[in-house]
């Protein structure tokens, strides 16, 4: 399981912006009902705020992509101890 979160990182941190946006654009919709959701990552998180510029925002989005840096989540039910261990290894060593 950490070992595939990993992975998906990797994937992610190739993505360009822009690609980033199609992959959004292009998932399902929250509510489950096979629909795309209406909105760009940009307006998803800035909800009709002004105080976040937009080219700030990509620019800032590009960057932590390019170099790997944003939070990953390994979440699960009854995990094993050393699933733990691994995680938190990892987070020490980044």
């Amino acid at each position: 399981m950490v070992g595939q979160v990993i992975d998906y990182a990797k994937d992610l941190s190739a993505l360009s912006y822009e690609e980033l946006e199609k992959a959004i654009l292009r998932a399902e919709a929250p509510d489950g009902n096979g629909g795309h959701p209406k909105v760009g990552l940009y307006e998803a998180v800035t909800s009709g705020r002004d105080e976040i510029n937009e080219e700030r925002f990509v620019d800032s989005v590009s960057r932590n992509l390019e170099r790997g840096r944003f939070l990953l989540l390994v979440i699960g039910d009854g995990m094993h101890v050393g699933t733990e261990n691994i995680t938190a290894f990892v987070q020490q060593h980044a």
